[in-house]
């Protein structure tokens, strides 16, 4: 072979490898799709389907400790039933945001309920399913349950001891109009606006008798702020203990 064809075969073999290399990278950048942690697989460094690992903030309900319902109750207060439930997580650093429940009400009557609720549920903590008006009947018994697929888990930094606290709390007038009154503190350099809580009062043997809630306008960074909760009846039995919890914000009913 004389030089002009070696030549002409060195260039169109270059040729080739250069237009061949672009074909490949207009494919890859057609075809790949960069690991999200949204796309319904499992990829990157995620430990499972769009969940674990360091770029997924959703943790995998395999690497987080289930949320327990500790108990839930109907409660007759001024003609109509409460729900008063408790949502145990025992993750410190993981919450669940607009976590779905079912709520299966038997009436005295005979007749089933169900109705559906959204709640967010704090890290390390109780938090209180506080729903008034659940059913204008006398309730026989209730069960809330998760939906499935809930909670979904996300990692949390935020330290618990940052949240409202209640302090101070004064319990007057059991045997007529019950009122409930508190401090809530703002340990936080930052304001926080129409912060929901809900007081639940329990009798000697850990028995809900009383709940009811109330919105805070506003706690002002590193400030005391006067919180008031009332009832038209006596509580049901005498009192023992009062838990006041802030809420990220109250429960909603959803079809």
């Amino acid at each position: 072979m004389d030089w002009a064809k070696h030549r002409e075969w060195m260039v169109i073999t270059v040729l080739g490898a250069v237009v061949l290399a672009a074909i490949i990278i207009l494919g890859f950048a057609i075809f790949y799709k960069t690991p999200t942690c949204t796309d319904g697989k499992m990829n990157g460094d995620e430990t499972g389907i769009d969940c674990g690992g360091t770029s997924c903030s959703t943790i995998c309900s395999a690497e987080a400790q289930p949320a327990q319902i500790r108990f839930a109750r109907s409660l007759m207060q001024s003609g109509r039933s409460d729900l008063i439930a408790y949502i145990d997580n025992p993750n410190t650093k993981a919450y669940a945001l607009n976590t779905h429940f079912t709520i299966t009400i038997y009436r005295q009557d005979g007749h089933t309920l169900v109705r559906h609720a959204v709640l967010s549920i704090p890290s390390n903590s109780s938090t209180p399913l506080y729903i008034p008006g659940i059913s204008s009947a006398p309730v026989q018994q209730v069960f809330v349950t998760f939906d499935p697929g809930y909670p979904v888990w996300v990692r949390s930094s935020a330290d618990a001891k940052t949240a409202p606290k209640a302090s101070n709390i004064s319990v007057v007038n059991t045997d007529s109009r019950p009122v409930i009154t508190a401090i809530i503190t703002n340990q936080t350099a930052y304001p926080a606006t129409n912060v929901p809580l809900i007081a639940t009062v329990f009798d000697a043997n850990g028995t809900v008798i009383a709940a009811s809630q109330t919105v805070l306008p506003l706690l002002s960074p590193q400030s005391n702020t006067q919180a008031v909760f009332t009832w038209n009846e006596p509580f049901s039995a005498p009192y023992a203990r009062v838990d006041i919890v802030p809420l990220i914000a109250l429960p909603t009913l959803v079809p």
